[in-house]
């Protein structure tokens, strides 16, 4: 005998699937399909045709937002090293003048002085711009989550993305980017301000120990 897969089984690994968003219906025909009494003298291949349509649902559904899931990490999937344009001046990265387009990689430090300026790619996902006499790390995160710390001077943010993929640490408070643009400052004694452009950010305090 074929071993019969339990109802809660087949819902759990499809709503798994972050991006699935099945009707309720379909739950209910899985569960009523596969919990139907097994009829004694029903052939095999018949129980199977009665099966196989709902299940065959499920499976189409599992390989379509499954395919569409990998798909969505590589798009928004966050680089270890994050591509840095000088503006102005000479900004550093990890203690390294950069004259011309190079890398910022986790935990290093872009530092930029009085005169100098420079601008981030964020993956794919958007762009930052780093004022003059700012201080700021690229932190590592989640596979999705593209993290920053800003701990002194001034960013300009714009994310054209999902909520809840692009991040901002302060010594006062961490922003969560909603899906828009924002300047976020940080003065010499840890305060921070936020200005937001377009969209909505989400702004959780005391994130620090």
């Amino acid at each position: 005998m074929s071993p019969t897969l339990e109802p809660d089984e087949v819902e759990k690994a499809l709503r798994r699937i972050p991006l699935a968003q099945a009707p309720d219906g379909l739950w209910d025909d899985i569960r009523a399909e596969l919990r139907r009494p097994e009829k004694k003298r029903q052939p095999a291949l018949l129980r199977r045709r009665v099966r196989s349509p709902v299940l065959a649902a499920a499976a189409v559904l599992v390989a379509l937002f499954g395919g569409t899931y990998v798909g969505v990490l590589v798009r928004y999937d966050a680089p270890s090293r994050w591509r840095v344009q000088p503006l102005a001046g000479a900004p550093t990265v990890a203690g390294a003048s950069l004259m011309q387009p190079g890398n910022l990689g986790r935990g290093e430090w872009l530092v930029t002085d009085s005169l100098s300026r420079a601008q981030l790619a964020v993956g794919r996902i958007g762009t930052v711009r780093v004022g003059p006499n700012s201080r700021l790390r690229l932190d590592p995160g989640r596979r999705t989550e593209h993290r920053l710390t800003l701990e002194r001077g001034s960013l300009d943010a714009v994310i054209n993305a999902p909520p809840r993929l692009f991040f901002v640490e302060t010594p006062s408070a961490l922003a969560t980017d909603l899906g828009c643009a924002y300047t976020r400052e940080v003065d010499s004694a840890g305060t921070s301000r936020i200005h937001v452009t377009a969209g909505w950010v989400e702004l959780k305090q005391g994130t620090r120990v």
